[in-house]
């Protein structure tokens, strides 16, 4: 719900069942083996968020580009050494 900016509906049938805002903020829940009906209502919601289009690309990408960026620096650093 929260990387998606999107509500969540979770129904189990006998696990925990509830109704999460696009926040990820619990608005109602039924716990385990509880009779409970649960009734909200869900607005729908259009579009995309940042996490949606690139998912975990700029992360991997800047871990990438540090370890590159290490390793240049450890092998600068070894030939500076032993000169």
């Amino acid at each position: 719900a929260l990387e998606h900016q999107k509500p969540l509906v979770r129904a189990t049938n006998s696990g925990i069942s509830a109704f999460l805002s696009q926040k990820g903020k619990i608005i109602e829940k039924q716990d385990y083996f509880e009779e409970k009906s649960l009734k909200q209502k869900v607005m729908l919601y259009s579009g995309q968020t940042f996490y949606t289009n690139w998912g975990n690309f700029p992360l991997i990408f800047l871990i990438i580009l540090y370890f590159s960026y290490a390793l240049v620096g450890y092998y600068t650093f070894k030939k500076k050494k032993f000169k």
